[in-house]
This record gives structure tokens, sequence and C-alpha cells, in this order.
């Protein structure tokens, strides 16, 4: 099956934030994707998400994360939002940016909870990377037409995200 990739909207940050939004979301697609690339100016690399402004305890999250030379797993449960994505942080290399990416599959169905697969690498201080894959769960039956992206401290200048709407052919 192909799938098509339609540009919703973008978003460059010039100045720190502590939050970004896509709001207003199009019903029309069968999928949504966001990819990031983003740094925060302090040391806690963690960011998630929040859907249709909702911070009620309805997101839990499974992880499996590395370094290339340690793995680790962790879970949380009725969280008022998800948390487990990684980004750089002010003591990696200067410019350098972390990526990830947020497949949210169904998005619009009002009859099922919300699963997210999300990955995100960063290159770290030292000599080791930090890659994360993800499955994220929004327990609520209700269309998404909101996205809050929430880092644990903020954004900083030239994150950018992107959202995309999925077609399926």
């Amino acid at each position: 099956m192909a799938l098509t990739y339609v540009a919703l909207s973008k978003v460059t940050v010039s100045s720190n934030v502590s939050s970004i939004q896509f709001a207003s979301i199009s019903q029309e697609y069968s999928d949504l994707v966001l990819k990031i690339s983003s740094r925060t100016s302090l040391t806690s690399r963690n960011y998630g998400f929040r859907f249709n402004g909702s911070s009620s305890l309805v997101y839990s999250d499974w992880l499996l994360y590395g370094t290339g030379t340690t793995t680790a797993t962790a879970s949380r449960s009725n969280q008022n939002a998800t948390d487990y994505t990684y980004q750089n942080v002010n003591t990696d290399p200067t410019n350098s940016f972390g990526y990830g990416e947020f497949y949210i599959p169904n998005y619009a169905a009002t009859t099922s909870t919300k699963c997210v697969i999300a990955d995100s690498a960063v290159g770290t201080s030292n000599s080791n990377g930090l890659i994360a894959h993800s499955a994220q769960n929004f327990a609520s039956t209700a269309a998404i037409t909101q996205i809050d992206l929430i880092p644990s401290s903020d954004f900083t200048s030239g994150t950018q995200v992107w959202l995309y709407g999925i077609k399926r052919a």
C-alpha cells in the first residue's frame, strides 16, 4: 500500500518556547506524522505531547532505549502527558539537534483509543548517542484535532517541527 505524505504545517522556533501547538487539524487523512528537529537550553532531554488540550490522566508510555553500549526499558501509565522522546541538551555539541518522529495511525477515529509510535535519536556530548523507541497511548476515543508538544524545559531557537497528513492509496 502506497502512502502519500501531505505537508500540513511547519513551525520554526526563533526564541525559546515552552510548547509548540498544532490546532484545528484536518480530519481528512488516515494518519498523521510529526517530524521534529529539537534542542533545549537546559539538561532535561525529555519531551512529549498532549492531544486536544487534555491534561487528564489518560496517557501511557512504553520505552526501549539505548546508548549503543547499554539498553533499558521503562513504562508509565495514567500520566497527564507522554514523556518518552529525547532531544539534544545544552551540554551536547553546539548547534546539534535531536531527531524525533511520531506516527499516529487512525487519528480521526472516534471508536478507539489512539496509539502513537515514536522514535528519537540524539548525538550526546560523549562518544555515545542515544536512541529511543516508544509506544504511547492516548486513552480517549475523541478524534485528534490538536497536538501540543511539551518539553520538560523548553525548545530553543532553531527547533523545527513538520506535521504531515497521510493518505493511504
